[in-house]
Order: C-alpha cells, then structure tokens, then sequence
C-alpha cells in the first residue's frame, strides 16, 4: 500500500511522560532518548466488480477465491464501500544496554479466516527488537515486504511471498546489508482431495528461515530459503494414518530505484520464488500437501513471480503497473476443480493533493485456472481516500 512521504507530527500522549518517569524511580535504565509513536491512517475504498464475486471478498481480488463456474456468483455487478484497510499502530524506541529496545503493535480491520468479510481487528505486528535478536509476529524472514508496490488495491500480487509470522529472529549482520535467521510458527494447507477420509495437519517442528539482503544506494537484492517438517494425520478414520514431508523454497527478489529527473523516479520490484509445500507463506493460492491416487500425501511444487513498476512523478503523483501469477503442479489425487493457478494484473493512479491525505483509481484483473483446465476472470476498478495522521512524543 502506497504511503505519502510526509507526514505532520505533533507532540502528544504526554501521559506517557508519566510512565517513564515511574520506570527511572524503580531503578530502570534512564530513558534518554524515548521516542514513543503512534501512526495510522483512516481510509475508504469503492469497489466496482464487473460480475459477481465471492460475498466474503468484494473488497480485494484474490484469483483463488474466483468461481470458474459463472453460475455460482451470477454475472451481475457487485459494489461495495469499505473501510477496512485503515490502519492503527504504535511504535516506541529506547535505550537498553548500549542498543536500541525498538516495539511494535499495529493492526488494520481486515477480517480473513473465520472472520472473513467482516469489518474487524487484524493483528499485523506486534514483536520487540533489542540488537540481534527479535521475538513476536511480523514478516516472516522468508518474505520481502518492499517488493509490495505502491497500489490502493488490498490484497495485491498473488505470487508474492507475503506472510507475518510469531517468529524467533537472530540477525547476526546487521545494518545496510543483513543476515538473519528464525524458527517461526508452523502451519500446513492440506488438500484431502479425492482421498477417503479427512487429514489434519500437525507440527513436529518449526519452520527455519533465512535471508541474506544486498543493499545499495540504488535497492537491493534478497536471497532467502527456507525448511519445512509438515505433517499430517487422519482423523475419525477406521485406519489411523500419519506422516512427514518435507517443505522448502527458495525466494530471489530486488528492488531498484532510478531517478528521473526532476524530481521523478522510477522503481523496480521483482521477485520469483519456487519450492514444495511452501503455499501457506505465499499472497495466495495452492495447499502445502496434496494427496496422490496412491493414497499418500506430497509436498505440492509451486512457483510465484511478481513484476511490477512504481513511477513517481514529483511529490503529489504516482502510478503503478504490473502482473503476477502463482502457479502448482497438481498431484493425482486431487480433486478436478482444484487450484491450478492465479493470475494478477493491476494499473494505479494516486495523487496526494496534501502530504497527508492521498486519492488513487486503479484497475485490477484477476483469473483462476483450475486442475481441469476451466478459468474465471474478476475485473474490478477502485476509488479510494485516505487520510493519514501521526503523532510523536520525544525526550
């Protein structure tokens, strides 16, 4: 999601004065140099489908969530007016032991999972971060968070690895270039498909990730791997059944700026990733485990790409343009109306007439392939406002 360059800050929440004052008179390290700050924005998004949609997704295009079928949403237009990409956050910095104590708690209001479209609480971030060492949920190592471009459209490029994690993250390099590592939180997408029975995942372990990250004045480039024990077992069957298979990708991605002139700019956002039984990590698509007509279950191979360009245009304009696809090899057992592939193309516009307030139209255009070969296409165009604050306490 794209986000104005400047925003107006003031001095407030002078409450917390108090707390920091209680802190030093129990003993606690001096807090020279607290910064405390909280940030957000309120927006609103119109959203114009062409032909009817899933009722839980109107206001974001998910190629997976489309019907190949035209008779399962009907033909009709579908609008909706939405709020749920506002945003709520705060962020504090401290001093400890000669580093940095940085924390983190933000949240939009949309609904995924069992709160799929509803207007709600989502946690996004909420970890700590003091030296080499991070503990709490946000993006996972595996992922490259900058790749997203600058686009008013919500859930954005299906074949981008996008997933915050509970996570335990050591960064023994740190600075312009970085190297880190985590155990992050488990979790296995199975598909029983034409298997008799259900299957439930479990967790033997951890999943590990890695990256190491590049960076220049220009961008950088990140390399990033990761290994994974999924499991799975039957559940209410005659016969219990149980296994492990291993998951693992690769992820190469790079962003890279080039100035324009006058102000302008253009940047470059790239990324392809491939692996087995990786799909609970990526933007969306795909299942970690798919079951064979031999009755086992295998890590399903996946490949994502995305190819986007963001231009600015001085201060007040920009736009973005680009596609990307997720795509898996299906195994034999599963079910013909499977999940093949999805298809992602987008086009923005944004202007932002004040440095906190920001006005965008886009296009987006989404087809689902099934295992058997049918599609479905969503189009869709988006209006939306947005309206950013921010304020900062300092001592």
């Amino acid at each position: 999601m794209s986000r104005p360059t400047h925003l107006r800050r003031a001095r407030v929440f002078i409450g917390t004065l108090a707390l920091g004052a209680a802190a030093e008179r129990a003993g606690a390290e001096p807090a020279h140099g607290f910064r405390f700050e909280v940030r957000g924005y309120a927006q609103l998004d119109y959203v114009q489908a062409f032909q009817g949609v899933d009722p839980n997704w109107v206001a974001a295009l998910r190629p997976s969530r489309i019907a190949t079928d035209p008779a399962t949403y009907g033909t009709s237009p579908e609008a909706t007016l939405s709020v749920r990409q506002s945003r709520l956050g705060a962020y504090a910095d401290a001093p400890l032991g000669g580093d940095d104590l940085h924390t983190a708690l933000e949240f939009d209001f949309f609904g995924v999972g069992k709160d799929e479209g509803q207007t709600t609480i989502r946690l996004r971030h909420a970890y700590g971060e003091w030296g080499s060492l991070l503990a709490g949920q946000t993006n996972s190592v595996f992922m490259d968070g900058d790749v997203f471009p600058d686009m008013i459209e919500y859930w954005g490029p299906a074949g981008m690895v996008l997933y915050r994690q509970p996570q335990l993250r050591f960064s023994p390099v740190r600075g312009a270039s970085t190297l880190a590592f985590a155990l992050e939180r488990p979790g296995t997408v199975i598909d029983h498909g034409t298997l008799p029975g259900t299957f439930e995942s479990h967790a033997p372990l951890p999943d590990l990730t890695a990256h190491y990250r590049f960076s220049a004045s220009a961008g950088h480039v990140q390399l990033a791997a990761i290994a994974r024990d999924l499991g799975y077992r039957s559940t209410g069957a005659a016969e219990a059944r149980q296994g492990n298979v291993l998951g693992w990708g690769l992820h190469a991605s790079s962003v890279a700026t080039s100035s324009l002139g006058a102000a302008s700019s253009a940047t470059l956002r790239l990324s392809a990733v491939y692996g087995h039984g990786i799909a609970n990590y990526m933007n969306d698509g795909g299942v970690d485990l798919a079951p064979t007509s031999g009755g086992s279950f295998e890590a399903e191979p996946l490949l994502g790409t995305v190819a986007f360009v963001d231009f600015a245009f001085g201060p007040r304009l920009g736009t973005s343009l680009g596609y990307s696809f997720v795509q898996v090899q299906n195994s034999s057992g599963q079910a013909p109306g499977a999940f093949h592939r999805g298809d992602y193309a987008s086009a923005t516009l944004t202007c932002s007439p004040r440095s906190s307030v920001l006005t965008g139209v886009s296009y987006t255009w989404g087809q689902r392939t099934n295992f058997d070969g049918n599609t479905g296409v969503d189009q869709r165009a988006q209006l939306s406002v947005k309206y950013s604050f921010s304020g900062v306490l300092e001592k």
